[in-house]
């Protein structure tokens, strides 16, 4: 909506009165016929009548009428936009609902042609553009819940407030089960670990069926393993299904759910590496697992043994409570596996933040017409000479309402460390109501935390809230308020004052000695014994990196030394970097120069793979690389592929677009079996597996002061290729 704002008297709207708003070709309507003081008769018909209109909802453009997309649209918004319409089929039996995102990467949204097109293939006859933008939001109850979340992506980051929705709602009755839905927090897992799932059940309308656990019969189908209650603990490697199974009166009812059990985990990764925690405090963690492939799957608390070091802990599940001032570490194990994670506990920091001296903030109610103030008062104080005085009446009014202090200025950011929330309040005596605070997040989100849901005293006395669970960090503290949420009348004034954040100082990783978390080894970096066979898949080839012209007589001499290596006993070379086609010129083999192009090598059973990334990613790099990409894929029938770019995936500025080079790589692993390997340009030589591919970087001569001294950190990587065996080693250019 677009709003135009004039610089004139504001006018008395008259007892009731209306107010006439014209848009478009009836402003000069209205200027031409009408001065100030006219009396005006309104008659408002409509067409169809609306005494015959069952439900109404404020609409734009029809964008679908009888089947066709209109040549111009009655109320046209140019542009790509988050939309929002609603059609019927051409029998008039069906309701299509939709809501397309929208002004973020994710999705850029619909022009209103687009969006007529989406609504015709969805099978509307007739579609209407109805308030999209922010506004856009639908939300869904999940088959076998009772409540409606949130199932798009709002572009304002959340829902927004609106004045009207379109509602469906099931009054179907309450009918005896029919399916049964099986839930888990992750469908890997490790071998040798366990998975818990527990089910929901649904009648034929979808609605809620209650489901008794215990009668609930578990299998699996496809792995080995034991189930214990609805615990499952797989004991090979693999794909399978979980079963659930319920004995009916109308006959056996069950649900599948895929499982991945994977090998067991050689590295363990947590949520927390360093963490303050005040005595007496607590921390959840969580444990992600990884196994040789890089595949990841969430752990069980219940199988991971946990110790802490220096007595200064315990651990009650997944919660570590400290016991006692110190520092030292947290160890977590899966078998051989373990990581850690630095511990400081240390007695509370208590920060007076507002001692409530001075004007620091302005009243707001919920609904707007709860009567209230709010002000500093001389009447009562903890310390100083004010405090705050919140007024409030729910006297008139029923629901829940809410007298609040809007704190000034957007409200007081929280540290990062702050645990704790509290306030003195004085309660001149006990009332039904609940004292709360709304806290938003580094995204925008809000959270309520309660300081109290009994306020029983008299006088003064010190509440708190706690912070904990609320991860997106900083967190800004936005407002204090009152709510009642029982229709029970009370009015009255609190006091306030010294309103406190209550933290933990700031740990120090170099004051504590943290043990190294487990390294996974690479079972393919490994020395192989090498003879050279003809007629064989066979086959050696070198990968190095040289971003920058040779810029000394030591860097000349290395890239001599590497083109001789080369030329003496490996078969093939790769170059990455700009700058190396002068190096690649001086090697009398196969050589592939990784720069701004696009082009492919077949070497025997092998294909190099050069991609473009100068751009911070493929698309935006050459739009057409990546069905090139896709193409040299599909039709490649050896057993090895080799990619190679001069940038990592990390890099690319789309993020979805990373995501999605990594997903059709690991698909194309897991559908072909064939080894893809993916070699980049970096400032460290490195390698790691991630979901089945194998990404090893090469920094080549870029060596921090690289000097005569450090000749032995600039290294090649070679790789031995014996027909679906592939290994490497960095291998330094000066023995």
């Amino acid at each position: 909506a677009y709003f135009y704002y004039l610089n004139l008297p504001p006018v008395e709207i008259p007892s009731n009165g209306y107010v006439a708003v014209a848009a478009n070709s009836n402003i000069k309507l209205i200027l031409d016929n009408f001065k100030e003081g006219d009396t005006i008769e309104m008659e408002v018909i409509t067409k169809p009548d609306w005494d015959n209109i069952s439900m109404a909802i404020t609409g734009g453009a029809i964008i679908l009428e009888d089947g066709s997309i209109p040549t111009s649209f009655s109320h046209n918004s140019p542009g790509r936009h988050p939309r929002t319409a609603i059609g019927s089929s051409k029998d008039g039996d069906q309701v299509i609902m939709v809501t397309v995102d929208g002004r973020q990467q994710s999705s850029l949204g619909m022009t209103l042609t687009e969006l007529a097109s989406l609504m015709l293939e969805l099978g509307a006859h007739n579609a209407i553009n109805l308030d999209g933008g922010g506004s856009t939001t639908m939300v869904a109850r999940r088959p076998g819940t009772r409540n409606v979340n949130v199932v798009n992506n709002p572009s304002d980051g959340m829902p927004r407030k609106v004045g009207n929705a379109v509602g469906v709602i099931s009054t179907a009755p309450s009918s005896p089960l029919e399916g049964l839905i099986i839930d888990t927090e992750d469908k890997n897992v490790f071998v040798n670990t366990s998975r818990s799932y527990t089910v929901r059940g649904y009648d034929k309308y979808f609605n809620p069926v209650e489901v008794d656990p215990d009668k609930v019969k578990w299998s699996i189908s496809g792995l080995e393993g034991d189930f214990k209650d609805n615990t499952f603990y797989p004991t090979s490697v693999g794909s399978g299904k979980i079963i659930a199974t319920i004995e009916d009166v109308s006959g056996e009812i069950f649900a599948e759910h895929e499982i991945n059990s994977l090998s067991f985990p050689v590295q363990l990764i947590l949520n927390e590496k360093l963490i303050s925690v005040q005595v007496n405090g607590k921390k959840k963690f969580t444990v992600i697992g990884k196994n040789k492939n890089g595949y990841y799957a969430k752990i069980n608390s219940d199988d991971v043994q946990w110790k802490v070091s220096a007595d200064i802990g315990i651990f009650e599940g997944d919660t570590f409570i400290a016991t006692s001032e110190g520092k030292g570490y947290i160890e977590a194990s899966v078998g051989d596996t373990k990581a850690y994670c630095g511990v400081k506990t240390a007695a509370d920091i208590v920060v007076i933040t507002d001692d409530f001296e001075k004007t620091n903030g302005t009243y707001l109610s919920y609904p707007a017409d709860i009567p209230g103030k709010y002000e500093l008062s001389s009447e009562q104080k903890r310390s100083g000479k004010y405090s705050g005085k919140l007024t409030y009446d729910f006297n008139d009014s029923t629901g829940s309402r809410a007298s609040y202090l809007l704190f000034s200025d957007g409200g007081y950011e929280l540290g990062k460390n702050v645990q704790k929330i509290g306030i003195w309040v004085y309660n001149p005596s006990p009332n039904p109501n609940w004292l709360r605070a709304l806290i938003y997040d580094s995204q925008g989100e809000r959270h309520y935390i309660d300081f109290t849901q009994n306020m029983d005293w008299t006088g003064w006395k010190y509440v708190e809230a706690s912070l904990s669970g609320i991860n997106k960090k900083p967190l800004k503290l936005a407002r204090i308020y009152l709510v009642q949420i029982r229709d029970v009348p009370d009015a009255g004034s609190i006091y306030l004052d010294d309103l406190t954040f209550v933290s933990v100082p700031d740990p120090q990783k170099e004051d504590i000695e943290i043990p190294e978390d487990t390294v996974p080894i690479d079972e393919d970096n490994r020395n192989v014994v090498y003879q050279k066979d003809e007629n064989e898949d066979y086959f050696r080839f070198s990968v190095f990196s040289q971003s920058g012209k040779v810029a000394n007589p030591l860097e000349r001499l290395l890239l001599f030394r590497l083109t001789n290596k080369i030329n003496s006993y490996i078969d093939a070379a790769v170059f990455i970097g700009n700058n190396s086609s002068d190096t690649a010129k001086k090697v009398g083999k196969p050589a592939l120069t990784v720069n701004n192009e696009i082009k492919s090598l077949d070497i025997k059973n092998s294909k190099f793979i050069q991609l473009n990334t100068s751009k911070q990613g493929l698309r935006l790099s050459n739009p057409v690389q990546w069905k090139w990409f896709k193409h040299q894929l599909d039709y490649f029938e050896g057993d090895n592929i080799f990619i190679c770019l001069t940038a990592p995936f990390q890099q690319f500025s789309d993020k979805l677009e990373a995501e999605l080079f990594q997903d059709i790589l690991t698909d194309y692993r897991q559908k072909t079996g064939r080894n893809v390997w993916v070699f980049y340009k970096s400032d460290k030589n490195a390698n790691y597996m991630e979901r089945g591919i194998k990404y090893i970087s090469t920094a080549g001569l870029d060596i921090e002061d690289l000097d005569p001294s450090k000749t032995d950190l600039v290294q090649y990587i070679l790789v031995t290729v014996k027909g679906k065996e592939v290994t490497f080693q960095f291998k330094p250019i000066v023995p």
